[in-house]
């Protein structure tokens, strides 16, 4: 397993392997990576702030990546919907799985959004269940009912 060079001292590497992943700043819409450990510490305290839907057309129920949300206590869901063509219903769900398998260990449910520009907000307190979380989303959508321009982030706190 690699070794990363810590990024306050370059001379030594770190004794801990480290994963990448990239976090997203809404203020300024930069993308920038950020190391974490692989045993789930969130490094520096760092706060994964991720934009997984951005002006997305949504027909069809889905599933984002997972994500590495390490010892995060707090986790927000923000999601805006903009027009709905025909009589769509979405619905989000906070996933917490299983990363070696795979499997969903416990969903936390959004509401059901069924009119243009409207938001939802999920958000969970004290998580205490796992380190990789995803986002689901299914309803009443196809090819004649449907949202378009879904933004969905993805904030988790420690």
């Amino acid at each position: 397993m690699p070794y990363y060079y810590d990024e306050f001292n370059d001379d030594y590497p770190t004794r801990y392997p480290k994963s990448q992943i990239v976090g997203y700043n809404p203020d300024n819409k930069d993308l920038r990576s950020v190391w974490v450990d692989e045993w789930g510490g969130i490094r520096l305290g760092v706060l994964l702030n991720t934009l997984i839907l951005e002006n997305h057309t949504i027909n069809d129920s889905g599933e984002s990546d997972t994500y590495v949300i390490g010892g995060a206590k707090h986790v927000d869901v923000l999601i805006k919907v903009g027009t709905a063509t025909g009589s769509p219903s979405l619905q989000f769900h906070l996933n917490v799985v299983n990363p070696f398998t795979g499997t969903i260990i416990r969903t936390y449910d959004g509401s059901t959004l069924t009119s243009s520009n409207s938001t939802d907000y999920i958000t969970v307190d004290g998580l205490t269940l796992g380190t990789h979380i995803n986002l689901s989303w299914d309803g009443t959508l196809d090819s004649s009912n449907y949202f378009d321009g879904v933004y969905v982030i993805l904030i988790a706190k420690a």
